[in-house]
């Protein structure tokens, strides 16, 4: 009896070995991946920052010789290094600040100020910045007069200046965006939506692009860091929405952002 109990201790001792070693294989897996997709994020990140930092220097490194060499500076050229200065500025504070929402996020740090505003003005004012900002992509807006929701107006904004960039982005050849909002009162929520017909995403790609630092088109020179459609999904979460992607038959993204008009749903301050 005893060489039975013997025998049935070093049975479970091994049991118990063979799932810590698959426990600890698993872990060591999993921490493997994420250092390789931390050490992935660092270089693209870089690669990203460096490039208007790259650009901001080399402008002001051309004015500066220019004021060395006692010269006027030539009034078209000037405008043109202040003007690639001013984009490139902007194009940095964009990337440090889409770092410092995924910090936020992931410490449940992220809060939303919200207030009533007009989903529609919203949507005006992100296609009036994108008109100007592109003459390659014809803009249609269909809306109703005015749409109100208790919502964070700036992190609503990002949200729709994303899409609507990404739309302008993904179709590098021009042709039309279409930006829909519409309410149900029944329902109460209100949808955006934006449309492009550019280049869509790969069957393969689509399960993934709301992951953080995931690029559709990584096989392509398009910048990024592949942040944005995490940032505001995690946003439109945070107001008790959903934001979704669908692929038309004929080509393109459309993507759709529905928010409840009013009540909980989400953070606020």
């Amino acid at each position: 009896m005893t060489g039975r109990n013997t025998s049935r201790k070093k049975r479970g001792r091994a049991v118990d070995l063979t799932a810590t070693n698959r426990r600890l294989r698993a872990e060591i897996a999993e921490r493997r991946q994420a250092e390789a997709l931390r050490d992935e994020f660092l270089s693209v990140a870089a690669h990203e920052l460096k490039t208007p930092l790259t650009s901001l220097r080399g402008f002001a490194q051309l004015l500066m010789r220019q004021l060395d060499r006692d010269e006027s500076p030539d009034p078209v050229r000037l405008r043109q290094a202040l003007s690639a200065i001013d984009q490139q500025s902007a194009k940095l504070a964009r990337l440090v600040n889409h770092l410092l929402d995924v910090s936020r996020i992931e410490a449940g740090r992220l809060v939303l100020d919200r207030k009533v505003a007009d989903v529609v003005g919203l949507v005006d004012d992100v296609v009036a910045t994108a008109r100007v900002n592109t003459f390659r992509h014809e803009f249609t807006v269909r809306a109703p007069s005015g749409a109100l929701a208790l919502v964070d107006p700036l992190r609503l904004e990002q949200v729709i200046r994303n899409l609507v960039d990404n739309a302008i982005k993904y179709s590098p050849d021009g042709g039309p965006i279409g930006i829909e909002v519409d309410k149900s009162r029944e329902a109460g929520v209100v949808r955006v939506t934006v449309s492009d017909h550019g280049l869509g995403v790969a069957p393969a790609h689509r399960s993934l692009i709301f992951e953080r630092f995931h690029q559709a088109h990584s096989e392509r020179a398009f910048s990024g860091m592949g942040l944005g459609l995490y940032i505001s999904r995690q946003i439109v979460e945070l107001h008790g929405g959903r934001l979704e992607a669908e692929f038309p038959d004929e080509g393109g993204t459309r993507m759709i952002v529905t928010l409840p008009t009013g009540g909980p749903g989400g953070r606020s301050a």
